[in-house]
Formats: C-alpha cells, sequence, structure tokens
C-alpha cells in the first residue's frame, strides 16, 4: 500500500494537481508538522483497491494508549482500542468521509484522559464499473471564483464502457491519478434531449488536472438536443366558418272553415304548397395557426485537459452538438359555419263561413316551417392544420484542449478525433 502523511490529506482537500496553463511549475506539498506534544502519529493508507483506505496510529514508544472514534457518517461514538501498545489500525473508513479521533488513555477511575484530538478526512475515489454509468455528483463541491463546482479526486478509475456524465454543468475535476481502461467522461448521453418549449443545454466547461494518467480515455463532448416546438392551441370559435346563406322561401296555405255567422265548430285545413329550400351549408374554417418552431440545441461544450505526467495514456474525443428540436405541427383549425337558415314559409289564410270564402286573403311569415317540412343543412368543414414549425438550429461546436505532459505543447480541437 502507498502511504499518505497527513499533510498529503490536508493538500487534497486544498485540491491536487495543477490548474489549465502554460507555464505552470510543479510544487511539492508542504509537510505540516505535528505538536510535539502528540506522542502518536496518525496516517492514512490507500488499499490496493481503489475506493480503500486505513488509517494507522504509530506511537513513539511501547506507550500504551487508547482512541475513541467519531464516525459522523453513521453518528457512533465508539472505543475502538483500548490499552494498546505499538501500531494500530482503523481499516472501517470510508472514502471521502471525515472521522475524528480521540487519543488518550483511562485511568484509575475508568475515566478517559484525552492527550489530542484530530479529524481525519478520508480521500475521495471514484470508481466505476465496466459498463456503468454515473452523473456526476456535485452537491458538495467547492465553487471556485469561475463559477466551477470543483472536485477533488484521489484516484479516478474507469472500466470499461464506463460514463460519467457532467450533466452540462461547470465542472474542474482536481485529479491525483486518473485510471481509464477506455472509460468516457461526458457531458450528456448521445441522444439526451431537452423537453417540448426548451433550448438544448450546452456541454459548460469541463476542466480536467491530473497529476499522473493512465490507459485510455474518451471525452464526448456532447450538446443536449433541443426540444420540439410546442403546438398552438386549436382556433376554437374565433375561426369558426361564416354562416350558410338562408334557404328559398316556401309557400303554404291554411283554411278556416266556419258555422253560420260565425258559430259551430271551427275546422281548419292546411297544405303545403311549396317546400321551403333548405339554408346553404356553412363555410370552411379558418386555417390554424402554423406550428411553433423547434429549440436549438445545445452547444458540446468546451473541454480543457491537462496530464502532468502520463504512462502510456492516450485520449480520444467527439464533439456532437444538440441537434435542433422539430417543428411543431400546426394549430387545429376553425369549426364550419353553421348551415344556413331554411327559407322562410310564406302562409296565405281564408276563413270560411257557412262553406262560403268570407273576407279577403291574409297573408304572413313563419321564419321557421311550420306547415311544411324542411331539411336542415349542413356544417361546413373544418379549417386546414396550420403549416408546420421549422426545425431548431444546432447547438455550435466548441474545442477541446490537451496538455498530456508538462513539457509538451497545449494542442486544441474543433473536430473530432477517433
Amino acid at each position: 500500500m502507498k502511504v499518505f502523511l497527513l499533510f498529503i490529506i490536508m493538500f487534497l482537500a486544498g485540491g491536487c494537481g495543477k490548474s489549465f496553463s502554460e507555464n505552470q511549475q510543479t510544487k511539492e506539498p508542504v509537510e505540516i508538522q505535528i505538536n510535539s506534544t502528540e506522542s502518536v502519529v496518525i496516517q492514512v493508507n490507500e488499499g490496493a483497491e481503489v475506493g480503500s483506505y486505513n488509517v494507522q496510529f504509530l506511537p513513539e514508544d511501547d506507550s500504551k494508549y487508547s482512541i475513541i472514534k467519531h464516525d459522523f457518517l453513521n453518528g457512533e461514538i465508539s472505543e475502538i482500542a483500548v490499552g494498546v501498545s505499538g501500531e494500530y489500525t482503523d481499516s472501517e473508513v470510508v472514502s471521502g468521509y471525515v472521522y475524528k479521533y480521540e487519543v488518550g488513555e483511562f485511568i484509575e477511575d475508568k475515566s478517559f484522559q484525552k492527550l489530542f484530538e484530530k479529524e481525519i478526512k478520508i480521500p475521495v475515489d471514484l470508481k466505476l464499473e465496466e459498463l456503468e454509468s454515473r452523473e456526476l455528483e456535485t452537491s458538495n463541491a467547492a465553487i471556485s471564483t469561475e463559477g466551477h463546482s470543483v472536485l477533488s479526486i484521489n484516484r479516478l478509475s474507469l472500466a470499461k464502457g464506463s460514463r460519467l456524465i457532467t450533466q452540462g454543468q461547470k465542472i474542474h475535476l482536481k485529479i491525483n491519478r486518473l485510471l481509464s481502461h477506455e472509460g468516457t467522461i461526458a457531458t450528456f448521453n448521445s441522444g439526451t434531449k431537452a423537453e417540448a418549449g426548451s433550448a438544448g443545454r450546452g456541454g459548460s466547461e469541463l476542466l480536467i488536472d491530473a497529476v499522473y494518467a493512465n490507459g485510455v480515455l474518451h471525452i464526448d463532448l456532447i450538446g443536449e438536443s433541443g426540444g420540439d416546438g410546442i403546438q398552438p392551441a386549436p382556433l376554437g370559435e374565433i375561426g369558426r366558418g361564416e354562416k350558410g346563406q338562408p334557404g328559398p322561401q316556401g309557400l303554404a296555405r291554411v283554411d278556416i272553415y266556419k258555422g253560420p255567422n260565425g258559430l259551430g265548430s271551427e275546422l281548419e285545413e292546411t297544405e303545403c304548397i311549396e317546400s321551403p329550400g333548405s339554408g346553404a351549408t356553412g363555410g370552411k374554417g379558418k386555417q390554424g395557426i402554423a406550428g411553433n418552431p423547434g429549440l436549438q440545441g445545445g452547444s458540446t461544450g468546451l473541454a480543457l485537459i491537462y496530464i502532468e505526467e502520463s504512462d502510456s495514456f492516450n485520449m480520444s474525443f467527439n464533439l456532437q452538438p444538440g441537434e435542433g428540436g422539430n417543428g411543431s405541427e400546426g394549430g387545429l383549425g376553425g369549426p364550419g359555419g353553421f348551415g344556413g337558415e331554411p327559407g322562410r314559409e310564406k302562409v296565405i289564410e281564408q276563413e270560411f263561413e257557412d262553406g262560403m270564402p268570407y273576407g279577403p286573403e291574409r297573408a304572413y311569415f313563419n321564419n321557421r316551417p311550420v306547415i311544411c317540412g324542411y331539411t336542415k343543412s349542413s356544417e361546413g368543414p373544418r379549417g386546414e392544420i396550420g403549416a408546420p414549425g421549422a426545425s431548431g438550429p444546432p447547438g455550435n461546436i466548441q474545442k477541446i484542449c490537451i496538455k498530456k505532459n508538462k513539457d509538451e505543447q497545449t494542442t486544441c480541437f474543433e473536430k473530432n478525433k477517433n
């Protein structure tokens, strides 16, 4: 196992690697002196597997000591060592978490006399298994003055076919050792699409500073595809077609028979001479509103990769801007106009008394036929659907800049390299 003293832990907490710059100088970490009153040195050791660590206690002599551990992850306080002498190792630690250790001794009344205490942060390791895809978690990341979420990682291991996705966040990865077996760091997965009515997100900025790298790493700078346009609402009543013209007039007759001197029961006879015509079919509805255009796809994003030292390390990259969204269908056209009213009914009325016509004929009109039948007219056809919306434009291709070793020049690309 490789040994990391306490000062390395503090160095990692402050960030490992170098910022992306042509003239960065290599810096050695500053050793943090242990207080001379502390008789036990604490150091963190890497395990052989990525993600495994232990905390080792190294006393200056053979004096007995005890350790109380505060496990903030599980909210537990436990006596992990009582009256031990020589070296002691705590293997029950988790990468990325903080533990507090109280070192002292139990005296005759069984009370604990603390000599000193230290909080130890276990270095952050990140390991993706073969074909595993994971979104990069940044909720606890520090934020740089440039707005990047800064993640300090001791060991980043990417197995074949694995994908670490930034989701278009502004990211700065500071990595001590990058071990990639044909794994991928990507802004988005190919085919990721924004919701309807929303533009695609761009890849933003991906900065990677690695002290050491080995293997083959793929970088996918992929923009999110733009969302499709939203279909306009149907026109509704505002788009209804014109009402049909009324039909031609009809003719009917009514004869009313009474007894002598207007006495006796009445008898009424009706006759339809000519039925009114039905109204014309309603007009066609108005055409629907044209569809909304698709939204623009996201840009690829910008990547700056700096590898201070590498061993059999190669990179490939893919610059893929998001496609524009599809235009929506046009809105539905307005409903057809109502059919025209049937023609009015002209009525000729004659009274008879004792079988003989009495008085002149009287004419009047029914706005809708009463004596004659009629055919109801039809509503017009619905208006045509609106024209489809145009497709949105694709996102922009940005660039990736790579510096593989500290003595090499930075090279930038705006085209794919496989």
